[in-house]
């Protein structure tokens, strides 16, 4: 049975025994990565261009 996207994220963030840790580096002023991390695991990153284009990379 697949799950959906958004029930996975509730699961993460509601399990109290999972560490969760999101985090945003600047690259310029107005562009940055945005990841968040769950037991030491990258399992979303965005990336923001000075433009506004946003980017999925994992």
């Amino acid at each position: 049975m697949k799950t959906s996207c958004s029930k996975r994220f509730y699961d993460v963030l509601f399990d109290n025994s999972l560490v969760v840790i999101q985090t945003k580096e600047y690259i310029t002023r107005t562009e940055y990565k945005e990841s968040l991390v769950v037991d030491g695991k990258v399992i979303r990153q965005i990336h923001v261009t000075s433009s506004g284009t946003v980017y999925l990379e994992a």
